[in-house]
């Protein structure tokens, strides 16, 4: 600030608290990138972190497998225990996810009752002996919702990022698709890891 004589006065520092404005950068951030019913990462995000993920793994040349999983004969949950109900097992299905794996792991709900989970550093047979184990969690678990109990399965397919194969997100995708449907036709509630006789 100067005078009328052009001599310095001082300075005027005026100084803006943004922290609100932060937290609702960050809340637009989360609703952008997540489920609005599960607080899962949504497909969209998934999708962009597990690009991310794939690129990490040609560069360090490191083990990445993907878990899909489908929940077991949901429409039959709906229509029997209602829409409600149904909401509650998928919410249980990300909880047993996100408490049983690690921060770095990537759990995402990609539509309906398909969620899928991005496992780095994880060669295929520990990702399936998780895989597993996640489904007997959610196998075991009584959900509780509007004075009914019920319980939930879900059936998963395993497949492996190839480094050395010019492998794509696309092609892995497909694969764990195509162990996710064996699955299925086995019975349901279970694990099955890709092979190739499945294309």
């Amino acid at each position: 600030i100067m005078d009328s004589k052009g001599k310095s006065l001082g300075r005027l520092i005026i100084l803006h608290d943004i922290t609100k404005l932060k937290l609702i950068q960050n809340e637009l951030h989360i609703l952008a990138n997540s489920d609005s019913l599960t607080g899962a990462n949504n497909r969209g995000h998934f999708m962009e972190l597990a690009h991310k993920e794939i690129l990490r793994a040609k560069r360090y040349k490191r083990h990445l497998t993907l878990v899909l999983m489908d929940m077991d004969s949901f429409k039959k949950i709906n229509d029997t225990y209602g829409h409600a109900s149904g909401d509650k097992a998928l919410v249980m299905l990300k909880n047993i996810c996100t408490k049983n794996t690690r921060k770095m792991d990537i759990f995402a709900r990609l539509g309906g009752e398909e969620f899928a989970l991005m496992l780095p550093e994880t060669p295929q047979d520990r990702a399936a002996e998780l895989a597993e184990r996640l489904r007997k969690y959610l196998e075991e678990t009584v959900i509780h919702s509007d004075k009914v109990e019920f319980q939930a399965t879900i059936s998963m397919g395993v497949a492996e990022f190839k480094i050395h194969d010019h492998d794509t997100l696309e092609t892995l995708l497909h694969r764990a698709d195509k162990a996710l449907y064996k699955a299925k036709a086995l019975g349901r509630n279970q694990v099955v890891t890709w092979k190739p006789e499945m294309e």
